[in-house]
């Protein structure tokens, strides 16, 4: 998805842990064709069980570019009802919503048949950075994806 080295220098520090990824299903109901997501900075709790990731990206694609810009409607209509604040936010010249909750920020953005999803726990970065460095991680793999 992105290069480690350069993972962390978008978000401006390195995750402790492993990294896990995950292969969703396709929903002909929404549209969605795939999905990825890979969860960075996983460590293990006393328990042996995993624990959230530090920073979580979401990559899906949709039937076409209404379906995409559609989930990003309805997750920031469904984090707003849970009680997130909602502000604007822009990812080189694509709009985007960063939904901040109480434990975690997440960025969400359309670009074509693409929506993003980049979820960071609050303590990882420095308060009032975080959406900056979810930003800063989207541009990266933008970058990335333009590079094949």
């Amino acid at each position: 998805m992105l290069p480690l080295t350069e993972l962390d220098a978008a978000l401006g520090t390195g995750l402790p842990g492993s990294v896990s990824y995950v292969r969703g299903q396709p929903i002909p109901d929404i549209g969605r064709t795939d999905r990825i997501t890979c969860g960075f900075g996983v460590v293990t709790g006393q328990d042996g069980a995993a624990q959230p990731a530090l920073l979580e990206i979401s990559l899906a694609s949709y039937s076409d570019p209404a379906a995409a810009a559609d989930r990003v409607v309805v997750t920031t209509a469904d984090r707003q009802t849970a009680g997130d604040r909602v502000a604007a936010a822009s990812v080189g010249e694509l709009a985007a919503v960063a939904l901040t909750g109480v434990s975690a920020t997440t960025l969400v953005l359309a670009e074509g048949t693409l929506t993003y999803s980049l979820t960071l726990l609050r303590a990882v970065v420095p308060d009032g950075q975080t959406v900056a460095r979810l930003v800063a991680v989207a541009e990266a793999l933008r970058a990335q994806a333009a590079t094949g």
